[in-house]
């Protein structure tokens, strides 16, 4: 099973790869491979989300998506 990362910040003064270690530490748990990372700074209120649409494009059924939102 591939795990596929999706890093959001709200905000632009956030940091949406911060919890990228805490994924990362995530998947080595569970002995998973994070296939790739996909982080954008996108308002909450916008559907405007071009690396969440690459992310869906790429994923395939089994796949796991864990979201980290700030």
């Amino acid at each position: 099973m591939y795990i596929f990362g999706y890093l959001r910040a709200s905000a632009h003064d956030q940091d949406a790869s911060r919890a990228q270690q805490r994924l990362k530490a995530f998947a080595l748990e569970h002995n998973h491979r994070v296939a790739g990372w996909y982080v954008e700074n996108a308002s909450g209120a916008s559907l405007q989300r071009p690396e969440l649409m690459r992310l869906l494009n790429d994923a395939e059924k089994g796949d796991l998506i864990r979201c980290a939102v700030k």
